[in-house]
């Protein structure tokens, strides 16, 4: 009797064992465990642990490339429009757009994401606390070049004048000051570029007109045919630039920042 019970123990133990072995052996999901107090007694919950994202996930998530080429594809091959090659994002934020079309205008919006969208998803315009804008690209296709060269406005301001103020790298500015307005003017090539300030902080404009030259230095413009123009706001965020490429003129707006402007345009192939 007594043998079969020491038995019947050892048999008990072994499969005891044998289970934490195999629990051991083959974990479930990872949890974190939870202890929590109910009626002066502790009971144990568990949850998920939130995984980092695998190198496959990343590998799935779309480069800027990938969304620029997706809105190639929708504007189709009917006008051959031109797209900026980047845009400023921050970093672990993500690129969409959403697209208009008419017979002679599309209009490209570019957004930056909390996660990713496709193009047009209608999250874009009703979640506004996780999507940011960050230009606007308008081409318009106009009768003839002409036509469309004089939708510019460029102005040789050399021949214009003003007062002339060294903006470096051998380029003058003209300053014109109006009705508590102060623009700082210089051409570049087939350019027109002009920052604007207020009479009371003239230092701004010179400041942002001589970053601005400094910057372009290193990255160039697309050369219009013929002509663009670009004006930089340096107590505003009305930033906009304008320029033909044959028939089409090429318009971007609602640009917050000036240098994220200029960091747009010079991304841009040149129309020649």
């Amino acid at each position: 009797m007594k043998k079969t019970l020491v038995a019947s123990s050892i048999l008990w133990l072994c499969t005891l064992l044998s289970a934490c072995y195999t629990d051991k052996e083959n974990p479930s999901q990872p949890t974190e465990i939870e202890a929590t107090k109910n009626n002066g007694e502790m009971e144990l919950s568990t949850s998920p642990v939130e995984q980092p994202k695998s190198d496959s996930d990343k590998q799935k998530e779309p480069t800027q490339q990938q969304v620029l080429s997706k809105v190639s594809e929708q504007l189709g091959s009917t006008v051959n429009i031109k797209l900026p090659n980047q845009l400023p994002l921050q970093k672990g934020k993500y690129l969409t757009a959403t697209i208009s079309q008419e017979s002679n205008i599309r209009e490209i919006t570019f957004y930056s994401t909390a996660q990713p969208l496709p193009l047009n998803d209608k999250i874009i315009n009703d979640n506004s606390s996780t999507v940011e804008k960050i230009a606007v690209l308008r081409v318009k296709n106009y009768s003839t070049e002409q036509v469309a060269d004089e939708q510019i406005g460029f102005e040789d301001y050399a021949s214009i004048g003003g007062e002339p103020v060294d903006l470096g790298h051998s380029i003058t500015g003209f300053q014109d000051a109006g009705v508590g307005q102060l623009w700082t003017s210089w051409n570049e090539g087939r350019w027109a570029l002009a920052t604007h300030t207020y009479t009371d902080q003239p230092e701004l404009g010179i400041e942002l007109a001589k970053r601005s030259v400094e910057y372009l230095e290193s990255y160039a413009l697309p050369i219009p045919k013929e002509h663009g123009l670009i004006h930089l706001n340096a107590t505003g965020d009305n930033q906009y630039a304008l320029w033909a490429d044959g028939k089409l003129v090429y318009e971007l707006s609602d640009i917050i920042s000036p240098d994220d402007l200029l960091e747009i345009a010079v991304s841009f192939q040149s129309a020649e």
